[in-house]
């Protein structure tokens, strides 16, 4: 499907001008052109189709989460990040990303705080 010079004839719901070109041989854009029904059906038709073959979760789901400690936590950020950079690159694409590494910063600090704690009561005990 070509397009010419010209835009096309029809005009909009709102009654405003149509600004897509006319297709070749046409004076109406493939979304008008009154010969191109079945055509605009079946592009409908792959539409729905590519979209139900999505799935925002590409990379699977983690093992069990225990949220009830820091560590628990750790595996369900990885797979959130690898979830979120397999989308199409977009800014809240990206604005997420930077959350979730600032979660995941977050939580590999007080992994380590939790860890010296821990080492420190070991200590302690042995005395």
């Amino acid at each position: 499907m070509t397009t010419t010079a010209n835009r096309c004839e029809a005009t909009t719901a709102s009654g405003k001008p149509c600004l897509a070109y006319a297709c070749e041989g046409s004076s109406f854009c493939f979304w008008h052109d009154p010969d191109r029904e079945a055509d605009r059906q079946e592009a409908r038709k792959r539409g729905g189709k590519a979209r139900q073959g999505r799935s925002l979760a590409t990379t699977g789901t983690p093992g069990p989460v225990q949220l009830r400690e820091i560590r628990g936590v750790l595996p369900l950020l990885d797979q959130a990040v690898r979830d979120v950079l397999e989308l199409e690159n977009s800014v809240a694409r990206a604005r997420t990303i930077g959350y979730l590494v600032t979660v995941a910063l977050k939580a590999l600090e007080l992994t380590t705080l939790e860890d010296r704690v821990s080492a420190l009561e070991n200590a302690l005990a042995k005395r």
